[in-house]
């Protein structure tokens, strides 16, 4: 089967001419790429730099659940964005808009649309592709930095059985819906040749100066986008569980939600933060 471990060689051919490739920081295998981009942080890497791993082995998204991320079949990278390129509305809606680039960056490289669960989850098919994990760093006692991590599911064979209904990838092997019924080798080319095209229009987008510069319409596509709008979903926050329909996303990325618990039914509730599963 063909190696698929990053070069930067490979990465090269879709870079756009303005990105620095010497901020792109390349491994075989780390316990975790935000991790390691928040250390670079700390120390005081520039805006812009990236960090790729073949594979992690101890990725992780939001509240520290375990990113599933084996050698070579996944897409794992995290970038430093300092907190001074960005406006306030940017900083508070990274996730969000991030969502949104990682979204039409895959469908440009591969013609398929994925929906968006809030807050973070990329879906396709009604398995989840990607998470997004946005952490602050903080230098000298004020907040300097923040690390995006990207994880993508770009080919998979076989999940772990925990997730074999919540999963799944941009592509299967022998799909032969990406350009043909390929063996498992050309395939496996195919997949090296998706993950390298889909890391550097990511990498080319997350490194323009002016990042987030169509505001309103990546709010406006990450509703569209929403496989949750008009769901009735579960609910999970630090002090309760409770069921409710979901109605709306505010401007500010908050989820509205009519709670269908018998002591609150009717109320209505504005999550800024919280997990959400849709009640199957």
């Amino acid at each position: 089967m063909s190696d698929l471990v990053w070069r930067i060689s490979d990465l090269s051919i879709y870079l756009g001419v303005g990105v620095d490739k010497d901020k792109i920081h390349i491994y075989q295998s780390l316990a975790s790429t935000n991790d390691t981009a928040k250390e670079m942080a700390k120390k005081g890497c520039s805006h812009g730099t990236v960090v790729l791993a073949d594979s992690q082995t101890a990725g992780r998204g939001r509240f520290n659940r375990q990113f599933y991320s084996p050698r070579s079949t996944g897409l794992y990278m995290s970038i430093v964005l300092d907190v001074d390129k960005l406006t306030l509305k940017e900083s508070t809606l990274l996730t969000p808009y991030v969502a949104v680039v990682v979204a039409r960056v895959i469908h440009r490289v591969t013609e398929k649309k994925c929906g968006i669960k809030w807050v973070n989850d990329l879906y396709l098919e009604d398995k989840k592709v990607c998470g997004i994990l946005t952490e602050g760093v903080m230098v000298d006692g004020k907040l300097s930095k923040f690390v995006v991590g990207i994880g993508i599911n770009i080919a998979a064979t076989k999940f772990p059985e925990e997730l074999e209904n919540i999963a799944g990838a941009l592509i299967k092997l022998n799909d032969s819906s990406v350009g043909g019924n390929f063996t498992d080798d050309v395939n496996m080319d195919c997949a090296k040749d998706i993950r390298n095209h889909v890391a550097a229009e990511i990498i080319n987008e997350l490194s323009n100066s002016n990042i987030f510069s169509d505001n309103e319409s990546l709010m406006k596509e990450y509703k569209d986008r929403q496989i949750i709008m008009g769901n009735v979903v579960t609910v999970v926050s630090i002090n309760e569980s409770y069921e409710g329909k979901v109605l709306d996303i505010s401007a500010n990325g908050s989820l509205i939600v009519e709670r269908m618990d018998e002591a609150n039914k009717g109320l209505i509730e504005e999550l800024i933060s919280g997990e959400v599963s849709i009640r199957r």
